[in-house]
C-alpha cells in the first residue's frame, strides 16, 4: 500500500525537459493493489505536458488482481491530464476503470487465447486450460505446473466455532481434490487459500477455499466468551459435574451430553446411601450449602439423574432435593431428565434443578418424573422454593414430565 501503486511499476515521470521515450510490455498482475492512485500495471504515469503524453507505451499486458484506491483504480495505468498509449492489454471485469486501448474481458474470456488480440502465443504467451493458474503466463517462468482442479470437496471440516478473537485454524480440515486428468488427491486445509477470516465480530461468516483455481466454501461462527471472559471451569465428565461441590462459587460451563444412570444407581460410584444422586450443595446432609457461581448447561442435557431418598443422613432438617440442593448463582441454559423420589417423614423442597433457590434459574427445562410424600412439601418441575421473590428470578423454563405431592 501508498500513495502510488502499481503492479508492475508504480510511478513513472517524463518531464518538459527531457524528450525520452519508455515502454511496459508483456507484464501482468494478479495481485492485490492497495493505495491512493492504484493501478493494475503503471500506478501513476505523470508527463507534466501533452507534449510528451503518448512518450510511454503500455502495450500486450493484463490484470487481474484487485484494486483499492482513494483516488484513482485504473485497469491498467493512472495519469495526469496527459495519459500513456496503451494498446493490446485486457483487464477482469470489475476491476478498474475502462480505459483507451484496455479491453474488459470476464471470468470465461480470460481463459481464452482467442480474447488477447496482440499477445505472442508463439514465443512470449501460453495459456494451459489444464494447469493451476489458466491465465496467460510466461512460456519460459510459469506460474505452476500443478494441474488444475476440477472441484474440491472438504472431507473433514476444521474448527467452525470460535470466541471472538480467537485465532483461526485450519487444522483437521482435509480437501478431496478432483483434477481436470481424473485423479483424486487429498490435501490438508492448510495447503489451500483462504479468504479472510474475521473472529473479531460475534456472528456467522462464510469462508471460500480456493485450491488449484477450484473453489468451495464452509461457514464459520464467532460466539462471545462465556462468563464475560471470566475464568470458568469445563464440564466434560461426570466426575467433573460432581466435583462442583468441592467449589461452590466457580463458573463451570457444560461441554456436552451427561448420563448419570451408571453413576446413581444402586451401589454406583456416585450412589449417596443407596439414595442415588447426592444434590450439589447437599453437604451430605440435604441441606443448605448454597451454590454460589455460575453453571451454564451450554444446551446440552444432563440424564439418568436418581434420587430416591430412603434413608436420611443425620443432621438433615428440611431436604432441599434436585440436581442442586440450593441456588443463590445462576444456573442457565440446562435440560435435566430423571426421577426424583422420597416418601420419608421430612419437609421436602423438590424440583428437577434446585430444591431451594434465591438465585437465577434460566432456560432450563426438566423431564424429570418427580413423586414425594409424607411431608410438609414444596415441589415444583424445575424448583421447589423460591425465596426472596425481589431477587429470584425463574425465566424460559419449561417442565415436561409428571410433578406429585401427596
Amino acid at each position: 500500500s501508498g500513495y502510488r501503486c502499481g503492479g508492475i511499476i508504480g510511478f513513472c515521470n517524463f518531464d518538459d525537459y527531457i524528450s525520452s521515450t519508455g515502454s511496459v510490455s508483456d507484464c501482468y498482475n494478479i495481485g492485490v493493489i492497495s493505495g491512493t492512485y492504484t493501478a493494475g500495471i503503471v500506478g501513476y504515469y505523470d508527463a507534466y505536458s501533452s507534449k510528451y503524453g503518448n512518450n510511454l507505451k503500455i502495450k500486450h499486458c493484463y490484470n487481474r488482481g484487485a484494486l483499492s484506491g482513494t483516488l484513482g483504480k485504473c485497469s491498467i495505468a493512472s495519469f495526469n491530464d496527459c495519459a500513456p498509449l496503451v494498446s493490446y492489454c485486457y483487464y477482469l471485469e470489475g476491476l478498474g476503470t475502462i480505459q483507451s486501448g484496455v479491453t474488459e474481458l470476464n471470468e470465461q474470456m480470460m481463459l481464452d487465447v482467442k480474447a488477447y488480440i496482440g499477445f505472442d502465443f508463439e514465443d512470449v504467451w501460453v495459456i494451459d486450460e489444464d494447469c493451476a493458474h489458466p491465465y496467460p503466463q510466461f512460456k519460459n517462468n510459469r506460474q505452476t505446473n500443478d494441474i488444475r482442479a476440477e472441484k474440491i470437496e472438504l472431507k473433514t471440516l476444521p474448527k467452525t466455532e470460535y470466541y471472538i478473537n480467537d485465532n483461526f485454524s485450519t487444522e483437521g480440515g482435509v480437501l478431496v481434490v478432483t483434477l481436470v486428468d481424473g485423479t483424486v488427491i487429498e490435501v490438508p486445509l492448510s495447503e489451500a487459500e483462504l479468504s479472510e477470516t474475521i473472529l473479531t465480530k460475534v456472528g456467522n461468516q462464510t469462508i471460500t477455499v480456493t485450491y488449484r483455481a477450484a473453489k468451495t466454501t464452509f461457514d464459520v461462527t464467532v460466539i462471545e466468551r462465556p462468563f464475560g471472559g471470566a475464568e470458568y471451569t469445563e464440564l466434560w465428565t461426570v466426575d467433573d459435574l460432581y466435583n462442583i461441590r468441592n467449589n461452590l462459587s466457580g463458573n463451570y460451563l457444560l461441554m456436552n451430553d451427561l448420563d448419570l444412570t451408571e453413576a446413581t444407581s444402586i451401589d454406583g460410584k456416585y450412589d449417596f446411601m443407596d439414595n442415588g444422586w447426592n444434590p450439589i450443595g447437599s453437604n451430605n446432609r440435604y441441606s443448605d450449602s448454597a451454590f454460589s457461581g455460575i453453571f451454564d448447561g451450554n444446551g446440552y442435557e444432563i440424564s439418568g439423574l436418581r434420587i430416591d431418598v430412603k434413608t436420611v443422613p443425620s443432621g438433615t432438617n428440611t431436604m432441599h432435593l434436585g440436581l442442586f440442593a440450593y441456588v443463590t448463582g445462576t444456573v442457565k441454559n440446562l435440560t435435566v431428565s430423571g426421577s426424583i423420589k422420597s416418601s420419608v417423614a421430612k419437609d421436602k423442597r423438590v424440583g428437577a434443578i434446585s430444591g431451594y433457590t434465591t438465585g437465577t434459574i434460566t432456560n432450563c427445562h426438566s423431564y424429570c418424573d418427580i413423586t414425594v410424600s409424607n411431608g410438609i412439601d414444596y415441589v415444583g418441575g424445575i424448583v421447589g422454593y423460591m425465596y426472596d421473590s425481589a431477587k429470584a428470578v425463574v425465566s424460559l423454563c419449561s417442565n415436561n414430565n409428571s410433578v406429585t405431592s401427596n
